[in-house]
């Protein structure tokens, strides 16, 4: 998971070098199989048909739960077929509504970008349920080198452009395009093949026995009962892809270059989102689903607090780190090339506002887990829902009332998206308690308390050497990085913390089986 984020910020350092300013187009398009590729690769999709798989895997045992995958994967697979050929009719009125703000022009190349990049869709989505499959079984390794395979794929198309003259274009269908442009839509369907390729992989082993009994062990009742709730749970379960697209919708009546830096902050939160949020979920999804298939809810709230407790340990010092050193961080990474500094004010602005919420968005990954492990599947969808209800007017007034430029307009937007993200992990915390799950806070309430403590000590310390020795050039930022890292986990190892010590444990690779599984097991 940290390989394909590290790569993922190569990719973004990239695309800043390459397109700079005039990377609106190119975002909008991309936004879209981006927001699939998050939905269905990413944890989402294997919160709704991952609980699924492992009820069958209890059950049924692995060879109904290859066959299930294998239906449902005919059938997405299928259906994103009609879903892509329908974005390819109608891209143009997709890139409106996606950012209605940008001139005609823009809105053009962004609709062509679009149909550039729209065959990856089916492909991300067949691989993505088989990453499922391989998650349920406690093999995460599938979904690492999917990303991985997207981002070396961009990588490479990209690196060739650079190879080009600068500022070579192509005039396509009355559009002018820059070869940067075409390479990197190329480079995404290139990856999706990959993807493709490693789903098809996983899924086509011949250990489920023969046809007749493969025909019994599912039925077309069982796939469409899951496909119904399907999108509800996936979107549910992606609260701040949804305000980063109403984001996007906002930041196109702003400043050129505003969809830009929010897209480049967003990247810069997300390594840390990925490794305390995403993947203590996906960690704890096996054994939270299997726990509530025995309606076992003592050891599900002990597993659930483990979780959030973890996630909470790894999350605040990362929150402060991205708040005290956004200006370095943002200089550092994006600031070459066509990327101004202008554009680098506005991405630091909007990562100081996106590390606010931080913590919410790894903490509610467990509680999108554990709602349809209990069978709640609508559940998130309603708290993401009431969530961006509050974005919105918080974003607004935070464009309103800002000074004008695009440092104080992008800043209202990300802390929009922070306070939605608070109140939908508030929102979900509330209404799993209500089901039972009545202890879940009392046990974590000193140890939280002292993770704040601690990550207010560090917050000190990194604005006064931010303060007196910055601007930090990029070594300097590496090493203070790397310090504060382990000073945080050596201090609470020195306590004898569980969160510290297990996680010393799967980085020195002591614990091999919990680090392929990595299901939180700490007591």
């Amino acid at each position: 998971m940290a390989c394909s984020r590290l790569l993922g910020f190569v990719r973004d350092m990239l695309l800043a070098y390459l397109l700079g300013a005039g990377a609106d187009p190119f975002l909008v398009a991309f936004r879209i199989p981006n927001f699939l590729r998050r939905l269905l690769t990413e944890g989402s999709l294997g919160m709704a048909h991952g609980a699924e798989v492992s009820r069958k895997l209890i059950t049924r045992g692995r060879a109904a739960a290859l066959v299930f995958s294998r239906a449902v994967c005919l059938r997405l697979f299928l259906f994103s077929l009609i879903v892509t050929a329908l974005l390819e009719l109608f891209a143009f009125p997709v890139s409106v509504l996606l950012a209605p703000g940008l001139s005609y022009p823009a809105l053009e190349k962004s609709a062509l970008l679009l149909r550039l990049c729209l065959p990856y869709l089916p492909l991300c989505a067949a691989s993505a349920i088989a990453l499922v499959y391989a998650a349920a079984l406690g093999n995460f390794r599938p979904q690492a080198w999917s990303s991985i395979c997207l981002n070396t794929a961009i990588l490479c198309a990209g690196g060739s452009a650079l190879l080009l003259p600068c500022g070579a274009a192509l005039t396509l269908f009355g559009v002018r395009l820059t070869i940067a442009e075409i390479f990197l839509c190329a480079g995404i369907v290139c990856g999706g093949l990959a993807q493709g390729c490693l789903g098809l992989r996983v899924l086509c082993r011949p250990d489920v026995g023969t046809r007749e009994k493969i025909r019994e062990m599912t039925t077309r009742a069982e796939v469409d009962a899951l496909l119904r709730h399907l999108p509800a749970s996936a979107l549910g379960a992606a609260p701040q892809q949804l305000h980063l697209l109403a984001g996007t919708i906002l930041a196109s009546f702003l400043a050129p270059g505003s969809i830009s830096s929010l897209y480049f902050a967003e990247r810069l939160f997300e390594l840390p989102l990925a490794l305390a949020g995403v993947a203590v979920g996906l960690g704890s999804f096996v054994q939270l689903t299997a726990q509530a298939a025995r309606k076992d809810m003592e050891n599900f709230t002990h597993t659930l607090s483990d979780a959030i407790r973890l996630s909470a340990f790894l999350s605040l010092p990362a929150a402060v780190g991205l708040f005290t050193l956004a200006c370095p961080l943002a200089a550092v990474l994006f600031g070459h090339g066509a990327f101004g500094r202008e554009q680098t004010a506005a991405t630091a602005a909007a990562l100081r506002m996106y590390a606010l919420g931080l913590p919410a968005m790894c903490a509610a990954r467990p509680f999108l887990v554990a709602a349809p492990a209990l069978n709640m599947p609508r559940v998130p969808l309603r708290t993401a829902c009431v969530s961006l209800i509050v974005f919105l007017p918080i974003s607004l007034a935070g464009i309103a009332f800002s000074d004008g430029g695009m440092p104080g307009t992008t800043a209202g937007l990300a802390l929009g998206l922070s306070v939605g993200a608070w109140t939908n992990a508030f929102l979900l915390s509330r209404r799993l308690q209500t089901c039972g799950i009545l202890r879940l806070w009392r046990p974590l309430r000193g140890t939280l308390a002292t993770y704040v403590f601690g990550a207010l000590i560090m917050a000190g310390i990194l604005t006064f050497v931010n303060t007196r020795y910055g601007p930090l050039s990029a070594g300097p930022l590496l090493l203070l990085t790397g310090v504060c890292c382990g000073l945080w986990i050596a201090c609470f190892r020195a306590l004898k913390n569980k969160d510290a010590r297990f996680l010393l444990d799967v980085l020195c690779g002591s614990r091999k089986k919990q680090q392929d599984n990595f299901i939180i097991q700490m007591r």
